[in-house]
């Protein structure tokens, strides 16, 4: 049985917007572990048939010390599962479990969900966010994008080469299972 890791700083990242995709993998005989912190719907993703690897960070973390753990963590955890590709969401599993499957040598996909807060500020983080997804999306097969901007950004800073970026029209929202609200005031 084929093994795909969906790794994200967000349980709810991979729930409320890709939870169709993992039933539609689970369907097609594969095994789908789910790699992220607990949120409120691990009882959903575990009914669904996916595994689950309780998987703490800090989003907005930026201790040297700790992010040189975290990445040893994932290491660790990709190592073990040894899945056959790998699918990540956010900028830290972009960027820590991509150069882990770089370095493993596993197939992966990343997923930019949004520029990133490290990319509004100017200075050394903004330059080593960069530098790490660049390192990182080198061994990437895809790099999907929601919007042109962040795309556009990503092969201007050269983060990314433009033949390996796919323009996808969001992530998309299942408007049976989320009704529309008015935002509270």
């Amino acid at each position: 049985m084929k093994k795909v890791m969906m790794i994200a700083n967000m349980e709810e990242v991979v729930y409320l917007f890709r939870r169709q995709l993992v039933a539609a993998l689970i369907k097609a005989g594969y095994k789908v572990t789910v790699v992220a912190p607990d949120g409120p719907y691990t009882g959903e993703l575990l009914a669904a048939g996916a595994e689950r690897i309780s998987f703490p960070l800090s989003r907005h973390g930026t201790n040297p010390l700790a992010e040189i753990r975290l990445l040893a963590k994932y290491l660790k955890v990709i190592r073990d599962a040894a899945p056959d590709v790998v699918l990540t969401y956010t900028v830290k599993p972009n960027c820590y479990a991509g150069l882990v499957c770089r370095l493993l040598g596993i197939p992966f996909a990343a997923n930019v969900t949004g520029i990133g807060e490290a990319f509004q500020q100017k200075g050394c983080t903004r330059f080593f966010a960069s530098r790490l997804q660049q390192a990182a999306f080198g061994g990437a097969a895809v790099v999907f994008f929601q919007n042109v901007s962040n795309m556009e950004t990503f092969i201007s800073e050269g983060i990314v080469r433009r033949e390996k970026c796919v323009l996808l029209p969001g992530s998309g929202v299942d408007l049976d299972a989320n009704k529309f609200r008015t935002y509270p005031a």
